[in-house]
């Protein structure tokens, strides 16, 4: 075969090589929904289930393997706020207050156009401590004290740390402390549907309807909905007597009302044949094949349980789990939850539970029903016997979908060979 009609063969089978390969992971993708985790006690609070449920999702939109389903609207990832902190802190010590003071707003604004979600409270008073701090020693007193009064109307009960806050600095905020607590006005919350969770500047109000007592000045009012559906909203509270209403309305997709419905079983720790109808019936309405869900729970004084389950429900009749313990400050979750989702998308996973970390061992499948479902299926082995069945069943579509793509390849490449190497219609070869 000539040499320019060989390296024309050759360049074709690699763009017919990188189209199939191309195509045949794009076919393996499973579409997954995750339905963020729930509190399993009384013990966890909403942030702690929040920050956790970011850093899955997080972790399910790294994987290759997976076409991971986003809600509506879900509560914003604010990691970018927290990076604009740690910015302005570093070029505060390096004397860099222009760039710190930017850095600062940045933050501020990120948080509060978000509505203060639960966990990003204490990084607004740092914000706005910090804010007033570095105005304070650039000079401009007035916008240290501007930046006191904010916080005081968000926190009148805040404790600033002397060693951390100048002496000036503590001195305006409280006399901004004195100056705002005797304002309030009373403030009735309402939202369409009703019984949503409500936070003010991140700190829990309850369910919708509700009546508080707020100080005088602007507020951030977020409603959560199933899901973590949020629907963020400023609140400028004025001086009068007569109460002050506000309504949110905040609509519920069909498709958010049972992913709600699969975590309200998960928290009361259904029986497994609910549960798993549930996670069905919501794989249904999404047309996805995978549901991931989990739960959070203490474990001792010092660390959390977290428990994650991969729910297949046209494909495994036991649901694979992996649970893992983290920190209390949930500084080794970016590290462990990905290990755990590894776990439970392998093809090699066939149902039961799979210890991560300090918890690595084989335990039985019976310990996860009665952790997170409450209830042991009624027949075990059955169900071991149903999912060792149909587990290999996308490792043997991969399979063929890969013998396919090198039937395809090879004759490709082998049609390209021939048409190249025809001359006059004589197939003409050189060695």
């Amino acid at each position: 075969m000539r040499p320019a009609a060989c390296h024309r063969a050759v360049a074709t089978l690699a763009v017919i090589l990188v189209a199939t390969l191309w195509a045949t992971s794009a076919a393996a993708q499973v579409t997954t929904w995750m339905v963020p985790p729930v509190a399993l006690d009384g013990q966890t609070a909403a942030e702690t289930t929040t920050r956790i449920g970011e850093l899955v999702a997080r972790a399910l939109a790294a994987q290759p393997e997976l076409r991971l389903l986003q809600g509506p609207r879900s509560v914003p990832d604010l990691s970018a706020a927290r990076a604009a902190l740690a910015a302005a802190r570093e070029d505060y010590q390096k004397f860099q207050f222009a760039a710190s003071e930017r850095e600062l707003e940045r933050a501020i604004d990120l948080i509060t156009r978000a509505g203060v979600p639960a966990g990003e409270a204490q990084t607004l008073i740092e914000a706005l401590t910090e804010l007033a701090t570095v105005e304070e020693t650039s000079g401009r007193h007035a916008d240290a004290v501007h930046a006191c009064e904010a916080l005081m109307v968000m926190r009148p009960n805040v404790t600033l740390d002397p060693v951390r806050v100048p002496p000036r600095v503590m001195q305006a905020c409280e006399a901004a402390r004195r100056h705002r607590t005797p304002v309030v006005r009373s403030v009735t919350v309402s939202s369409t549907p009703p019984f949503r969770e409500l936070y003010v500047d991140g700190q829990p109000l309850g369910a919708a309807p509700v009546t508080v007592t707020l100080p005088i000045g602007t507020h951030y009012l977020l409603c959560v909905g199933p899901d973590q559906q949020t629907q963020a909203q400023l609140l400028e509270i004025e001086p009068g007597s007569e109460q002050q209403s506000v309504h949110l309305d905040l609509p519920e997709p069909p498709a958010l009302k049972l992913s709600e419905a699969l975590r309200a079983r998960l928290r009361r720790r259904g029986p497994r044949p609910q549960t798993v109808e549930a996670a069905r019936a919501l794989a249904t309405v999404l047309e996805v094949e995978r549901v991931i869900a989990g739960g959070v729970e203490r474990d001792g004084a010092d660390h959390w349980r977290l428990w994650l389950a991969a729910i297949d429900p046209q494909r495994h009749v036991e649901p694979v789990v992996a649970v893992a313990r983290l920190a209390d400050d949930l500084s080794d979750a970016p590290s462990v939850v990905p290990r755990m989702l590894a776990a439970l998308i392998s093809p090699r996973a066939h149902g039961g539970v799979t210890r991560i970390g300090e918890l690595t061992a084989a335990v039985d499948a019976l310990d996860f029903s009665a952790a997170l479902f409450g209830q042991a299926p009624s027949s075990s082995g059955a169900a071991e016997r149903v999912t060792r069945e149909r587990a290999p069943a996308r490792s043997r579509k991969a399979m063929w979908l890969w013998i396919g793509g090198a039937v395809a390849v090879a004759g490709a490449a082998l049609t390209t060979g021939l048409l190249v190497g025809l001359d006059n219609g004589r197939l003409r070869v050189s060695w």
